[in-house]
């Protein structure tokens, strides 16, 4: 392992267990890291691509909610000057349930505008273009 006191702050690695225990590790600058234990009993994640308008190609304030069967209800929005020259990533991830065939979504889009769509959960990506 590498590690350099002067430009790597933190060096971090996720561990997979045999039992399916999954570890994520966390770590902000030069601060003691942290570990979570996903303990979560939904299926796979399941992504979901914005597409908006002319002008905002990547639906910056865009709110996405996401609702399947037996599942807590999830909410994302895509963000802007998060940081220093940075955006976030136009994509909102959910965990989809282990059950179901389609979730229902509601999005936001950035002009006030919402819409309502069904999605097959048997797909793990899914790209929404603004209509």
């Amino acid at each position: 392992v590498f590690v350099s006191t002067s430009y790597a702050m933190n060096m971090l690695c996720h561990r997979y267990f045999a039992s399916g225990l999954k570890l994520n590790p966390v770590g902000i600058n030069s601060g003691n890291p942290s570990l979570f234990v996903n303990r979560s009993k939904t299926g796979k994640p399941i992504s979901i691509r914005l597409k908006g308008a002319k002008g905002n190609p990547t639906a910056i304030g865009a709110r996405v909610t996401f609702n399947a069967p037996d599942i807590n209800v999830q909410s994302a929005e895509i963000y802007g000057g998060s940081g220093y020259l940075s955006q976030s990533e136009p994509v909102l991830h959910f965990a989809a349930p282990e059950v179901g065939n389609s979730a229902r979504i509601t999005i936001r889009w950035p002009d006030g505008l919402k819409e309502q769509r069904e999605i097959d959960l048997a797909i793990t990506s899914v790209e929404i273009e603004k209509k």
